[in-house]
């Protein structure tokens, strides 16, 4: 298994062009839907003090 530093882009596309292609999941919907709210959270309040 090779070890990768850094992806510049992905794409998840329904026909890859190599069959043994997959992509897996490791986040969950809750940790998603925090990250999503804190990042919102944060971008309000710099919105905010640069008014």
């Amino acid at each position: 298994m090779n070890n990768i530093q850094k992806i510049n882009e992905i794409s998840i596309v329904s026909m890859p062009a190599y069959d043994d292609t997959s992509v897996n999941v490791t986040r969950n919907f809750d940790s998603f839907k925090k990250y999503k709210e804190q990042n919102y959270r944060q971008k309000v309040i710099y919105y905010l003090d640069h008014m």
